[in-house]
């Protein structure tokens, strides 16, 4: 079993590697290493769910696994490890910056809401009407 350290590193390592391919324009691929990243970060940060007493270690693990579920577009589970990271004891700065994060994904998880309940508005409406079908 890997140490959270480890994952950790592995996860910088494919956020590195994102950053390049994004600057190449090669958004497919930093995606990719993105979601590989955060997948990584996510396991190192479960690690020390519970290892409230281990901060600043702590906090940083869970903000980076917040901010590449964010860069990915996984607005729930951005939110998720902000609430993990909130539960224990963040440095000052790192919540605030949490909290600005986590307002961030609220305003992306309504987009999705919106367009989704947009598209159901969009569906044609049949109704039936003295044994008519209108549409």
């Amino acid at each position: 079993m890997k140490t959270f350290e480890q994952l950790h590193e592995e996860a910088m390592e494919l956020a590195s590697l994102a950053y390049i391919e994004s600057q190449k324009g090669n958004h497919i691929s930093a995606l990719e290493n993105n979601r590989k990243g955060y997948e990584l970060e996510k396991q190192a940060a479960m690690l020390l769910l519970n290892d409230m007493e281990n901060e600043p270690t702590r906090s940083i693990i869970f903000k980076s696994a917040a901010w590449l579920a964010f860069h990915i577009a996984e607005y729930r589970e951005a939110e998720k490890m902000i609430a993990f990271c909130l539960s224990g004891n963040p440095p000052l700065s790192i919540a605030q910056e949490l909290r600005k994060l986590w307002k961030k994904s609220i305003k992306e998880l309504q987009k999705q809401e919106n367009i989704i309940q947009g598209k159901k508005s969009q569906e044609p409406q049949i109704t039936l009407k003295r044994d008519k079908i209108l549409a």
